[in-house]
């Protein structure tokens, strides 16, 4: 819990025994042991000499929350946690290893498990180690599916796969969704028997899918590429009902935001009291017509929404691409018994703005959002309220860091998102660099609170960035755009090495405890996985 300790509480603790003091320390946050160490001198000493407190600060201040039990203690935990910061702030790794990248159409990654398909109906994975965190490298295939897997999602947290079966051509089957066990492709025990959904989506055949997990909530969006109509339907997994069918147009992706709040984006230019509706995020709560079974209609149905800039007149067309790793109230397999995972309390969400314009040229822009900028206007909503816009100068100028993407961003690999960190590659004086965006500056904070100069060990001056981005008005947007959201970066000078000369990278993907570089060519397809 967090408080403040007036001058007369102070007093009394302090004629406390040690031990007690300790105790009451014990029970505040991190945020308040970091005041009460400015209250005086013995509370000073005493929580820089307790190693449990300062193990909890650090936590705090490295948006990490406290493992399950093991026999590491908190002395063990504060350092290996040291470590961990210092690796990411450096960009100093343990070690890299290559794999090669299969010839099947479908990938994930997700919570530290790579995966790929091999062929149609076989799936091989890959958990992805970590020397500081004391996870094991494993590698395991499944290939006992009896049907041709269209697309899959998983969440090792809960040893939990999803696999889509497409229908037979020429048939008016439906799509079947099979929930299995990630370790071993079997039925889920926690899922209904049979662990199948179905759905008929309306429209063409030509369908892509988003899928993703968060607790016991199942979100596939189906997104038609020959009709701009997309459904996204979530079920209760592990009960089988549907919580909701919600439909909108030119929708191509979505994101938990809260553990009953999706964001999305709808691409169709609509109409509001005459006015054009340009670029908009949608806050929906999936539960809202969860009794009655009907449908969610993004435009009349939201909680929320949140504007984005106004395009210029020479905008003809523009597609939002919402990413955030890992889902609202993530944890870890409790089997992994990792000493600390990172935090549910805030999560980066990483838009990816494409705006054409009436030359034809395309625009690519990316959009870092921190999902308290989100949550915090939603808890200031009333009781009831509904449809709030929340205008750009609400939210946008101090919440968001809005810039142009480096050349040749990814739209495949956009896994490059998680906790609170982007990862991106680019050129440097002609050398392949990888670049690591940080959006958690409480170290920062700390250290200005306690009048410290400099930065966290391992962190430069010019690290740190804080100037404001402006994007000039006229071909993008209508004005002038400026954002402010600071943030640390950290670049890593890499050659990648092979036997005809440096591997050119497609991109870099960004897991817990890895960078993954993606070496996407005709004659060379591999991934190379940096581990922390």
């Amino acid at each position: 819990m967090e408080i403040s300790v007036s001058e007369s509480t102070a007093r009394h603790l302090c004629l406390l025994p040690t031990e007690l003091l300790l105790q009451v320390l014990g029970e505040l946050d991190y945020r308040s042991l970091v005041r009460c160490k400015q209250v005086c001198r013995l509370f000073l000493e005493t929580i820089n000499n307790a190693v449990a407190l300062q193990y909890k600060i650090e936590l705090g201040v490295a948006r990490m929350e406290d493992g399950p039990p093991s026999l590491l203690g908190a002395a063990d935990r504060l350092a290996l946690l040291k470590r961990h910061q210092q690796a990411w702030n450096t960009l100093k790794y343990s070690s890299i290893e290559w794999m090669p990248m299969l010839r099947g159409e479908v990938w994930e990654l997700y919570g530290d498990v790579l995966a790929q398909a091999r062929g149609s109906k076989v799936l091989c994975f890959w958990q992805l180690p970590s020397a500081i965190r004391g996870i094991e490298h494993k590698e395991w295939t499944l290939e006992n599916f009896e049907f041709v897997i269209r697309d899959f999602g998983m969440d090792p947290a809960q040893d939990l796969l999803v696999l889509i079966q497409s229908p037979r051509a020429d048939s008016d089957d439906p799509y079947r969704i099979h929930l299995r066990h990630l370790s071993s492709g079997d039925r889920h025990t926690r899922a209904p028997n049979p662990a199948i959904f179905t759905h008929s989506p309306h429209g063409s055949e030509d369908y892509s899918f988003t899928i993703q997990v968060a607790g016991d909530l199942l979100g596939v969006l189906f997104i038609n590429h020959g009709d701009e109509d997309a459904e996204l339907l979530v079920w209760n997994w592990k009960t089988g009902v549907r919580i909701c069918r919600v439909i909108g147009e030119g929708v191509r992706s979505f994101a938990f935001l809260t553990p009953r709040h999706v964001l999305l984006a709808e691409t169709e230019y609509g109409t509001e009291e005459g006015d054009t509706l340009g670029p908009t995020l949608f806050v929906i709560d999936v539960f809202k017509h969860a009794d009655t079974n009907t449908d969610i209609l993004v435009q009349s149905d939201d909680l929320c929404r949140f504007r984005l800039p106004e395009l210029s007149d020479l905008a003809t067309d523009y597609s939002v691409l919402i990413r955030s790793d890992p889902a609202p109230g993530w944890t870890p397999h409790p089997d992994s018994k990792v000493p600390f995972y990172t935090g549910r309390h805030d999560r980066l969400f990483v838009l990816t703005l494409d705006v054409v314009e009436t030359t034809m040229h395309l625009h690519a822009l990316l959009m870092f959002v921190p999902s308290s900028t989100f949550t915090s206007r939603m808890d200031a909503l009333a009781p009831g309220e509904e449809h709030r816009a929340f205008d750009w100068e609400d939210w946008g100028p101090t919440g968001t860091r809005l810039i142009r993407a480096p050349p040749r961003q990814t739209h495949v690999w956009v896994c490059y998102v998680f906790g609170m960190k982007f990862a991106f590659k680019r050129m440097i004086n002609n050398n392949m660099a990888i670049c690591v965006l940080d959006f958690n500056l409480l170290p920062v904070k700390r250290r200005q609170a306690e009048g410290r100069d400099g930065m966290e060990p391992g962190l430069e001056e010019r690290s740190y960035e804080r100037t404001p981005t402006t994007l000039p008005g006229g071909t993008v947007f209508k004005n002038p755009v400026t954002t402010s959201l600071p943030f640390r970066s950290h670049t890593l000078m890499f050659e990648v090495p092979s036997q005809g000369g440096p591997i050119p990278l497609a991109a870099v993907m960004l897991s817990e405890d890895s960078l993954i570089m993606v070496a996407d060519l005709p004659n060379v397809r591999q991934f190379g996985i940096i581990t922390y």
